[in-house]
């Protein structure tokens, strides 16, 4: 499901720990690439939780048609096959705290809107129990 604007807060926040555990089957798995029925299998998630995992996080995992058009199969992208398990631990978390940061951002932006827009009411709301012996400003 596509985000309004691109803005997603849980691409990898709410998923850290199975980000980290599919990362993790592809890692110890003889095969380069895994079909989401093989991940499954291995981590004990649902066939569509496991592509909506795998299709959040393009960073990391690549997704690569078959010869076949019916067969998808995914696997790691080249620049993260090399890296170790710790850095991409804290790649994995600091897009999460980035995420967070950005929900903290829009929440805190609603909220300031929302008291501004009661604050500048309050004359009206005044006008309005006193009568009309004060004329908003």
């Amino acid at each position: 499901m596509a985000a309004p604007l691109g803005l997603t807060f849980s691409r990898y926040r709410k998923r850290k720990a199975r980000i980290l555990e599919i990362y993790e089957i592809f890692v110890d798995s003889p095969k380069r690439l895994l079909h989401p029925i093989e991940i499954s299998r291995q981590c004990g998630l649902h066939m569509l939780d496991v592509i909506e995992i795998l299709e959040s996080a393009p960073e990391l995992f690549l997704r690569l048609p078959s010869s076949r058009q019916s067969v998808t199969k995914y696997g790691l992208r080249p620049s993260v096959a090399i890296q170790s398990q710790d850095e991409i631990e804290q790649f994995i978390n600091r897009r999460a705290k980035n995420e967070t940061y950005l929900l903290y951002a829009v929440i805190s932006i609603v909220v300031l809107a929302l008291l501004v827009v009661a604050l500048s009411s309050v004359p009206y709301l005044i006008s309005l129990f006193h009568g009309s012996e004060q004329p908003p400003p």
